[in-house]
């Protein structure tokens, strides 16, 4: 049995360095990921380009459809990945209100002092 895939890469190395890459995003080192999001970014940039002008130069109604689809698609896959990209950079910051989830009667002291209390109705 051969140990590579597509008779180019070895699979030991190639576990050997998505072993590498693992840790060093679990260090919290994102600069490699975020160089990889950004070559997607202008790759699928790239690819809606060059559909979009296959789409205007061709000649029948379904030809330009069918590109014109594709390329939508790699629009939308780039507007995702500019997406991840940016939350990545800047995480988006979340307020969250206190929930209340019980079973039955509950009690909330939100501020005030500390003699004042929440009392229950009927």
């Amino acid at each position: 049995m051969s140990n590579t895939i597509s008779g180019e890469i070895n699979m030991t190395d190639a576990v050997a360095v998505m072993k590498d890459k693992v840790a060093t995003v679990n260090n919290g080192n994102m600069q490699e990921l975020e160089g990889t999001l950004t070559a997607q970014i202008v790759s699928l940039d790239t690819v809606f380009n060059s559909l979009a002008l296959k789409s205007r130069d061709s000649d029948t109604m379904p030809k330009m459809e069918s590109y014109l689809r594709l390329a939508l698609k790699a629009q939308a896959q780039c507007a995702r990945s500019i997406e991840v990209l940016a939350n990545i950079k800047n995480p988006p910051i979340v307020y969250v209100k206190q929930a209340n989830i019980a079973n039955g009667n509950q009690q909330v002291n939100n501020g005030g002092s500390a003699t004042t209390f929440a009392r229950g109705g009927k």
